[in-house]
Order: C-alpha cells, then structure tokens, then sequence
C-alpha cells in the first residue's frame, strides 16, 4: 500500500512540475521585469507605460514573446544609438518626446532560485 501510494504521489508531483515548466510569464510579470532590468531602468528619461505580448512562442526551455513596449521618452528628440542585452530600441530608431512604440522579441527563462520565477535573459533586434 506505501508503495501504491508513494507512486502515486511521485507521479502526481512529475506532472505538477513538468506542467508548471512550460507556464509562460504573465504580461505582468513580462512588464515587471522590463521596467526593473531593461533600457527603462537605466535611464531617467524613460517611463514605461505598457507591455503587451502580440505572439509568443517557446524555444527550447526559454520563452520568446514578440512584444510591443510603449514608453513615455521625456529627453529630447534623438537618433537611439546605445546598445546592450538589455536594449530593446534598435539603433538608428527616431525617438520622439512624448509617447513611443517598440515591437520587440524577448527572451525570458526560469530562475534558478527554484522559486517559479522568470528572469530577462536579451532582446533580439
């Protein structure tokens, strides 16, 4: 009967995990980590208003979201040329005082806290 039981248990644990791996994040969480890791972090003269996910899909263990970021830029009107992992903004993009958009793809995967969460892994420009 222990055994029956302990297999049970095993098998309805595998299943918990390995359903929960392929939970994507939450546009909240996607929002979270943008405004806490990305280009908008960095910088005082962005405020990120909005992130939506237009269409996603998996590769491989990683989950790869097309984005579109909409932004408030206060600086003054430029030609973006900064780049690192983090920078969602093309170079050569026109931004705009006032309101911008970016459509953008992501690349987000689990923590290894062990904890569920996700963390911003780059953007692909």
């Amino acid at each position: 009967m222990k055994k029956i039981l302990l297999s049970i248990v095993l098998i309805f644990t595998i299943s918990i995990v390995s359903g929960c791996a392929k939970s994507p994040p939450t546009e909240q969480q996607v929002f979270e980590m943008i405004k806490n890791k990305s280009t908008i972090a960095d910088y005082n003269f962005f405020e990120l208003k909005e992130v939506s996910i237009k269409s996603s899909a998996w590769d491989d263990v990683r989950f790869k979201p097309l984005l579109r970021i909409t932004f408030l830029y206060t600086g003054d009107s430029e030609v973006w040329s900064r780049k690192d992992k983090y920078d969602f903004i093309p170079s050569g993009t026109i931004l705009k005082k006032g309101m911008n958009s970016i459509d953008a793809t992501a690349f987000f995967e689990r923590s290894y806290a062990g904890d569920g969460s996700w963390g911003l892994v780059n953007f692909s420009l």
